[in-house]
Formats: C-alpha cells, sequence, structure tokens
C-alpha cells in the first residue's frame, strides 16, 4: 500500500491523477491512497483506493506516533509517494518532471489530468450547457506574471454578449470583474466550477489551475499565455494557446516582469476574439 501526497496548486494536485494511472499500469494494478489539500478532486477516482485531506493524515500520524505502533509510523512514511519537479522547469511539461521523481515515464494518453464527476453533478450545473466561461485574471498568490492586460477580457465578453452568447465568470473574487456575465468568482467548489466547466461550450482564461480542471473534464480551453512559461512546459496540445511567438523561453519568476507584461500586452482582444469564435463554430467579418 503506498500513500501518494499531492502539491499545493490546483494544478498540481490535478495533475497528480495523471501520475496515478501510469503508477496503476506499471504496479500491477496497485491503486494508492491519496493524501491532498483538495481531497475531493479525487473522489470516484478508479486509480485510488480513497484520498482524505492533509489534516487527517497528520492526526493519523501523530496517533501512530505512541509507543510500540510507532514502527507502523515509519513504515507508511516509506511508502509515500511525492512526486515533485524542480523550478524553475523548462523545456518539459511539469507533469512529466513530477513522474521522473516516482521512476514514472508517462504515455501520452497519461499526460494529462483526470477528473470524474456524477451524474447529479452534472445535471446540478446543467444549466451552463452552451454557455461560455470566462476568467479575467489568474490566480496571483504565486506570481503576477501571467495575467493579461486589465479590461481587455471584458472586450472579449463584449463580443460574446453581442452574438448572445450567455458567459459564467469563474475564478477568485480578487479578479477583475466582469459585466454583463454569471458571476460565480469564490462561489463555486472545485468540483462544481468542473461540472460548470464540462456542460459548458469552451472556457476562455489565462495559464493556470482552471486550464488543468477543465483538461480533467475534457473540455476545450482558449489558453492566453505570457512570457511566463510556454504551453509545452504547463499546457495542453488539446487547447488553443496563445502566446507571443516572440516571448521566447519562459521566464519563470516569481516578481513583477517586464517581459511578461510585454508579451501579455501582445496578445490582442482581436486574437483571442477569433480564437474563441473560432472554437464555436462562428466566422468573424472584418472590415
Amino acid at each position: 500500500m503506498h500513500f501518494l501526497q499531492t502539491g499545493y496548486g490546483v494544478g498540481d494536485i490535478l495533475m497528480a491523477s495523471g501520475i496515478l494511472r501510469a503508477w496503476r499500469r506499471i504496479h500491477g494494478g496497485e491503486r494508492v491512497f491519496v493524501v491532498s489539500r483538495f481531497p475531493k478532486l479525487f473522489w470516484r477516482n478508479p486509480d485510488t483506493i480513497g484520498a482524505f485531506s492533509e489534516k487527517k493524515y497528520e492526526q493519523l500520524m501523530n496517533m501512530l506516533a505512541k509507543p510500540f505502533i510507532w514502527r507502523i509510523r515509519a513504515a507508511l512514511n516509506s511508502r509515500i509517494l511525492k512526486p515533485t519537479y524542480p523550478f524553475p522547469a523548462p523545456g518539459r511539461h511539469i507533469i512529466d518532471s513530477m513522474a521522473a521523481t516516482l521512476g514514472i515515464a508517462l504515455l501520452p494518453k497519461e499526460r494529462r489530468p483526470f477528473l470524474y464527476l456524477t451524474r447529479a453533478e452534472l445535471a446540478k450545473q446543467s444549466w451552463a450547457q452552451g454557455w461560455v466561461v470566462a476568467q479575467s485574471s489568474s490566480a496571483n498568490y504565486w506570481t503576477v506574471n501571467k495575467r493579461w492586460a486589465p479590461g481587455r477580457m471584458q472586450q472579449v465578453v463584449n463580443q460574446l454578449l453581442e452574438r448572445k452568447y450567455q458567459v459564467a465568470q469563474l475564478g477568485s473574487s480578487a479578479d477583475e470583474p466582469l459585466t454583463g456575465v454569471k458571476d460565480l468568482r469564490d462561489k463555486t467548489s472545485l468540483r462544481d466550477a468542473a461540472s460548470i466547466l464540462k456542460n459548458a461550450r469552451l472556457i476562455v482564461c489565462m495559464e493556470g489551475g482552471l486550464v488543468h480542471l477543465a483538461r480533467a473534464v475534457d473540455q476545450t480551453a482558449v489558453v492566453i499565455y505570457t512570457g511566463y512559461t510556454r504551453p509545452e512546459e504547463t499546457g495542453y496540445p488539446e487547447n488553443v494557446n496563445l502566446r507571443d511567438p516572440h516571448a521566447g523561453a519562459g521566464c519563470w519568476r516569481r516578481d513583477e516582469c517586464e517581459h511578461c507584461q510585454n508579451s501579455a500586452l501582445s496578445i490582442s482582444v482581436n486574437f483571442v476574439t477569433s480564437a474563441v469564435f473560432s472554437q464555436l463554430g462562428v466566422s468573424l467579418k472584418r472590415d
């Protein structure tokens, strides 16, 4: 029996599910327990025995620290899997770096996250069928360098609204608010957000956790990249990945970076709307 301990960020946690799939393939069908900040992301996952929070795992370890049973704790600690990646990690997808720390080479079909929703969860968010999901900003707790230019996502949304599309906004309450949308910032659980994404037509967003959440439920994303990283390192080929072709290698800097700002500015509103409407099967007239 093994325990897989995930990373902190939503993307890191979700990518661990792809590694679980590979682990089971390589180790004769062995399933593992998952210890995670968001254990609910592993509910119903066929590659796990079960998932519980880091707090509950810590309580278990404290209990096993008592006299006469400390050997059990030592045995469990020796069976903890911790997929990590170096930072920065240029030139290789993060999930491959994570898998390599466990001696795993991923198959192409495993190089992605997986999330399993129930029919009830999907039915609860069925209102989102046909909607477009938008994210106005990327989370800033790690770096500000994934941001697009302020106000530009609103211009994308305006064009969607003009063509009678309904738009829902996911993300953090700290994100730039969008007008004319169903504002769901910080109003959904991650599983609810995944159910909304699964029901929707597509999502337009920045590089970050929502990209991985959308891929986990097989939803297409139009993703805006700055110079922070490259799609080959943090994205998925099934998405429409928009990045300045002159941005070069990712900087991977956590402090505010002029290189990232300039590359973000190079992604125009027209570039994004063209990609969005192309995915929606709509032809934009040009003057």
